[in-house]
Protein backbone atom coordinates (compact mmCIF):
# COMPACT_ATOMS: atom_id res chain seq x y z
CA UNK A 1 0.00 0.00 0.00
CA UNK A 2 1.22 3.49 -0.78
CA UNK A 3 -0.44 6.70 0.33
CA UNK A 4 -0.50 9.45 -2.27
CA UNK A 5 -1.63 12.94 -1.36
CA UNK A 6 -1.82 14.80 -4.66
CA UNK A 7 -2.58 18.13 -3.00
CA UNK A 8 1.08 18.52 -2.02
CA UNK A 9 2.48 15.85 -4.35
CA UNK A 10 6.21 16.24 -4.87
CA UNK A 11 6.62 19.02 -2.34
CA UNK A 12 7.67 17.01 0.68
CA UNK A 13 9.09 13.76 1.98
CA UNK A 14 6.75 10.83 1.32
CA UNK A 15 6.95 9.97 4.99
CA UNK A 16 5.25 13.28 5.81
CA UNK A 17 1.97 11.66 4.76
CA UNK A 18 2.73 8.57 6.84
CA UNK A 19 3.41 10.85 9.81
CA UNK A 20 0.08 12.61 9.17
CA UNK A 21 -1.76 9.30 9.38
CA UNK A 22 -0.01 8.47 12.66
CA UNK A 23 -0.61 11.89 14.22
CA UNK A 24 -4.12 12.63 12.96
CA UNK A 25 -5.74 9.32 13.90
CA UNK A 26 -3.87 9.05 16.50
CA UNK A 27 -2.27 5.62 16.41
CA UNK A 28 -0.86 4.04 19.54
CA UNK A 29 2.63 2.55 19.35
CA UNK A 30 1.41 -0.93 18.39
CA UNK A 31 -0.90 0.31 15.61
CA UNK A 32 1.75 2.69 14.33
CA UNK A 33 4.25 -0.17 14.15
CA UNK A 34 1.76 -2.34 12.26
CA UNK A 35 1.01 0.50 9.84
CA UNK A 36 4.69 1.26 9.25
CA UNK A 37 5.53 -2.43 8.69
CA UNK A 38 2.69 -2.70 6.18
CA UNK A 39 3.84 0.45 4.39
CA UNK A 40 7.47 -0.69 4.26
CA UNK A 41 6.62 -4.27 3.36
CA UNK A 42 8.38 -5.66 6.43
CA UNK A 43 10.79 -4.45 9.07
CA UNK A 44 11.23 -0.67 8.66
CA UNK A 45 14.79 0.57 8.29
CA UNK A 46 16.26 3.06 10.75
CA UNK A 47 15.92 5.64 7.99
CA UNK A 48 12.19 4.92 7.63
CA UNK A 49 11.71 5.20 11.39
CA UNK A 50 13.74 8.41 11.38
CA UNK A 51 11.64 9.93 8.60
CA UNK A 52 8.41 9.10 10.43
CA UNK A 53 9.50 10.63 13.73
CA UNK A 54 11.01 13.79 12.22
CA UNK A 55 7.96 14.25 10.04
CA UNK A 56 5.63 13.79 13.03
CA UNK A 57 7.47 16.74 14.56
CA UNK A 58 7.09 18.72 11.32
CA UNK A 59 3.39 17.87 10.94
CA UNK A 60 2.51 19.04 14.42
CA UNK A 61 4.72 22.13 14.12
CA UNK A 62 3.00 22.99 10.85
CA UNK A 63 -0.50 22.81 12.34
CA UNK A 64 0.58 24.77 15.39
CA UNK A 65 1.86 27.58 13.18
CA UNK A 66 -1.21 27.32 10.92
CA UNK A 67 -3.44 27.99 13.93
CA UNK A 68 -1.64 31.29 14.57
CA UNK A 69 -2.25 32.31 10.96
CA UNK A 70 -5.95 31.58 11.45
CA UNK A 71 -6.04 33.94 14.44
CA UNK A 72 -4.31 36.64 12.35
CA UNK A 73 -7.06 36.24 9.75
CA UNK A 74 -9.70 36.96 12.37
CA UNK A 75 -10.87 33.45 13.18
CA UNK A 76 -11.91 32.43 16.70
CA UNK A 77 -8.81 33.09 18.84
CA UNK A 78 -10.03 30.95 21.75
CA UNK A 79 -10.38 27.86 19.57
CA UNK A 80 -7.27 28.35 17.44
CA UNK A 81 -5.01 29.34 20.32
CA UNK A 82 -5.84 26.17 22.23
CA UNK A 83 -5.57 24.04 19.09
CA UNK A 84 -2.16 25.54 18.27
CA UNK A 85 -0.93 25.25 21.84
CA UNK A 86 -1.91 21.58 21.96
CA UNK A 87 -0.10 20.93 18.69
CA UNK A 88 3.00 22.79 19.91
CA UNK A 89 3.11 20.64 23.04
CA UNK A 90 2.73 17.55 20.88
CA UNK A 91 5.57 18.72 18.61
CA UNK A 92 7.82 19.22 21.63
CA UNK A 93 7.02 15.69 22.81
CA UNK A 94 8.64 14.34 19.65
CA UNK A 95 11.79 16.32 20.47
CA UNK A 96 11.93 14.38 23.74
CA UNK A 97 12.11 11.04 21.95
CA UNK A 98 15.51 9.52 22.82
CA UNK A 99 16.08 8.72 19.14
CA UNK A 100 15.37 12.23 17.81
CA UNK A 101 18.99 13.46 17.59
CA UNK A 102 20.22 10.17 16.12
CA UNK A 103 17.40 10.16 13.59
CA UNK A 104 18.30 13.69 12.53
CA UNK A 105 21.82 12.43 11.87
CA UNK A 106 20.48 9.53 9.81
CA UNK A 107 18.37 11.64 7.49
CA UNK A 108 20.47 14.78 7.60
CA UNK A 109 23.82 13.19 6.91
Amino acid sequence: MRVTDWEYGGMNDGYYDIACVCVENPLDAKCEETFLRAYCGGEPSDEARARVLINKFLVTSHWSTWSLVQICYGKDPDFYWEYGRTRAVQACSFLDDPNFARYLEIIGG
